[in-house]
């Protein structure tokens, strides 16, 4: 009887393992056998709780014309030196973004055109790591960077980056009630590239390793702009000379 019961027992644990490798989505493995390939999204879709979580071993690409929702609790592991590069919109909300196995992953790149993006109630860690590219003359190094657009980044948790953990080029994007949690040292939780927008900011805060704060480059600042409390202990790091006009 007790070796009959062990075996019910082994049958039952085998049956959940199975279940859980069944749940992952492999959202790369789309090549010829199953090779892995980046991939486009050309069409509107959702990642689901259902097929989550949701293995990202190449890069992803959502395309100008498509929308990628992730749904509430969905969990995105992606590999190390791979990223999520959003040329249309990419909408989450609590969803978690991380790392697959070890090390650190690219981030997340949103485009000039990707202004009605969001991520609500997120976490994005482990990312920031080897430069999303190379953009606006430079190589970044940021879990999230904003290329000209204004999405919305709320109530969302950056943490444990290899390099900055967010960065705006020209964006007035809304970024309230973040937690950036150990950023790399010497980088710092939000950055400026340029002075021609300003982010709307409250309420963010960070604790742990990295600056506490956002990096302001120097230069004109033509125009009106307005510097809004960024959040307790989250300050304005002013860097080089500044000229209002």
């Amino acid at each position: 009887m007790q070796k009959s019961i062990c075996f019910v027992w082994m049958v039952i644990l085998i049956f959940i393992a199975t279940a859980d490798a069944n749940a992952s989505t492999f959202v790369n493995r789309v090549g010829p056998g199953g090779a892995i390939q980046d991939v486009v999204v050309s069409q509107s879709a959702a990642w689901s709780i259902a097929g989550s979580p949701y293995i990202v071993e190449g890069h992803v690409t959502v395309a100008a014309a498509a929308t990628l929702t992730i749904e509430n609790g969905v969990v995105v592991n992606v590999n190390a030196g791979r990223g999520l590069f959003v040329n249309g919109v990419v909408v989450a909300s609590g969803a978690t973004l991380s790392i697959n196995c070890t090390g650190n992953w690219l981030g997340i790149y949103l485009s000039p055109a990707s202004g009605s993006s969001s991520f609500r109630n997120c976490v994005i860690e482990r990312a920031g790591a080897n430069y999303l590219g190379y953009i606006h003359n430079a190589y970044r190094l940021a879990s999230v960077y904003v290329d000209g657009c204004s999405p919305v980044i709320a109530n969302t948790i950056v943490r444990d980056t290899a390099g900055h953990g967010i960065e705006l080029f020209d964006s007035a994007a809304t970024c309230t009630n973040n937690t950036f949690n150990n950023i790399a040292d010497g980088y710092y939780g939000v950055v400026l590239d340029t002075l021609g927008a300003f982010p709307i900011m409250g309420d963010n805060q960070a604790a742990g390793t990295g600056v506490h704060g956002i990096y302001v480059p120097g230069g004109g600042n033509g125009g009106t702009k307005t510097l809004r409390k960024a959040g307790p202990g989250f300050a304005f790091f002013l860097c080089g000379d500044h000229v209002v006009a």
